[in-house]
Protein backbone atom coordinates (compact mmCIF):
# COMPACT_ATOMS: atom_id res chain seq x y z
CA UNK A 1 0.00 0.00 0.00
CA UNK A 2 1.12 3.41 -0.92
CA UNK A 3 -0.05 6.94 0.73
CA UNK A 4 -1.28 10.04 -1.38
CA UNK A 5 -1.13 13.12 0.35
CA UNK A 6 -2.48 15.71 -2.13
CA UNK A 7 -2.30 20.10 -0.88
CA UNK A 8 -5.48 21.69 -2.33
CA UNK A 9 -6.77 20.17 -5.52
CA UNK A 10 -8.28 21.74 -7.89
CA UNK A 11 -9.76 21.25 -10.62
CA UNK A 12 -13.29 20.42 -12.31
CA UNK A 13 -15.25 18.48 -10.37
CA UNK A 14 -17.10 15.21 -11.35
CA UNK A 15 -20.29 15.74 -10.65
CA UNK A 16 -22.12 18.83 -8.70
CA UNK A 17 -22.78 16.85 -5.55
CA UNK A 18 -18.56 16.75 -5.00
CA UNK A 19 -19.08 17.92 -1.61
CA UNK A 20 -16.42 21.22 -0.65
CA UNK A 21 -14.33 21.43 -3.36
CA UNK A 22 -12.05 23.42 -4.61
CA UNK A 23 -14.42 24.50 -7.07
CA UNK A 24 -17.13 25.16 -4.05
CA UNK A 25 -14.21 27.71 -2.26
CA UNK A 26 -13.77 29.11 -4.87
CA UNK A 27 -17.55 30.28 -6.11
CA UNK A 28 -17.92 30.51 -2.13
CA UNK A 29 -15.36 33.73 -2.33
CA UNK A 30 -17.19 35.29 -4.68
CA UNK A 31 -19.98 35.33 -3.56
CA UNK A 32 -18.56 36.54 -0.42
CA UNK A 33 -19.68 33.46 1.74
CA UNK A 34 -15.86 32.50 2.17
CA UNK A 35 -12.94 35.26 3.11
CA UNK A 36 -10.40 35.53 1.22
CA UNK A 37 -8.07 34.85 3.57
CA UNK A 38 -4.39 35.99 3.50
CA UNK A 39 -2.71 32.88 2.67
CA UNK A 40 -0.63 30.54 0.05
CA UNK A 41 -1.87 27.05 -0.42
CA UNK A 42 0.11 24.91 -2.47
CA UNK A 43 -2.05 23.58 -5.12
CA UNK A 44 -2.26 20.10 -7.10
CA UNK A 45 -4.55 19.02 -10.49
CA UNK A 46 -6.84 16.51 -9.94
CA UNK A 47 -5.63 14.62 -12.88
CA UNK A 48 -2.20 14.88 -11.26
CA UNK A 49 -4.10 13.25 -8.13
CA UNK A 50 -5.51 11.02 -10.25
CA UNK A 51 -2.35 9.96 -12.01
CA UNK A 52 -0.04 9.51 -8.69
CA UNK A 53 -2.69 6.92 -7.47
CA UNK A 54 -2.22 4.90 -10.81
CA UNK A 55 1.27 4.73 -10.88
CA UNK A 56 1.17 4.15 -7.09
CA UNK A 57 -0.97 0.99 -7.66
CA UNK A 58 1.34 0.01 -10.53
CA UNK A 59 4.34 0.45 -9.40
CA UNK A 60 6.00 -2.22 -6.71
CA UNK A 61 8.66 0.49 -5.41
CA UNK A 62 6.15 2.15 -4.17
CA UNK A 63 4.46 -0.04 -1.68
CA UNK A 64 4.97 1.44 1.69
CA UNK A 65 5.60 5.04 0.79
CA UNK A 66 4.24 8.23 1.02
CA UNK A 67 4.01 10.56 -1.84
CA UNK A 68 3.09 14.33 -1.23
CA UNK A 69 1.56 16.45 -4.24
CA UNK A 70 1.97 19.77 -4.23
CA UNK A 71 2.91 22.42 -7.17
CA UNK A 72 2.91 26.15 -7.16
CA UNK A 73 2.16 27.85 -4.13
CA UNK A 74 -0.37 30.60 -4.25
CA UNK A 75 -1.61 33.15 -2.47
CA UNK A 76 -5.72 32.49 -2.09
CA UNK A 77 -6.16 36.06 -3.49
CA UNK A 78 -4.47 35.08 -6.42
CA UNK A 79 -6.83 32.05 -6.77
CA UNK A 80 -9.92 33.66 -5.73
Amino acid sequence: MATINPSLVVGKPLHTHAGFSSAEIVMKMFTGEFPVLNVKFGLVRVEDVSLAHLRAITTPEAAGKRFILSGENIWLREVA
